[in-house]
């Protein structure tokens, strides 16, 4: 299959394998915010990337291994660590799958459910490509 007909349909390489989140939060809320999603991405063995206002969650080593970090990810690691508040009234980050496939449904209803619990204002895209 062609490259332009597998990026058109999201197959192979680009296909949706991770959940983008932006949720509102005061500077006092950020460290609680980011506590909460991390507890929900480890009960759901998925990886968060983000942060907001000077904090920033990398996973692990352990997490990725020696496999590459997905572009938009670098991107916004970057952007948190070059200006710090940046992001001085939400969180913004990446889910994805620790094993580095698509996350499925029952994660993504998962997720949903959680952060609805927590009561964040939020907007998010349940099925991001992190290829670009």
């Amino acid at each position: 299959m062609k490259k332009r007909l597998r990026k058109k349909l999201h197959r192979s390489e680009y296909s949706e394998v991770g959940v983008s989140i932006k949720i509102q939060a005061t500077e006092d809320e950020v460290q609680r915010v980011l506590d909460e999603i991390t507890e929900l991405a480890d009960k759901l063995e998925l990886s968060f990337t983000g942060g907001g206002l000077g904090y920033i969650i990398i996973p692990s080593t352990e997490t990725f291994g020696d496999k590459k970090v997905p572009t938009k990810i670098e991107s916004l690691i970057e952007a948190l660590s070059g200006f710090p508040f940046l992001f001085p009234d939400f969180v913004m980050g990446y889910f994805q799958s620790n094993n580095y496939l698509k996350i499925n449904q029952y994660q993504i209803e998962e997720l949903k459910l959680g952060i609805e619990k927590g009561q964040f204002e939020f907007k998010s895209n349940w099925h991001c490509d992190l290829w670009n």
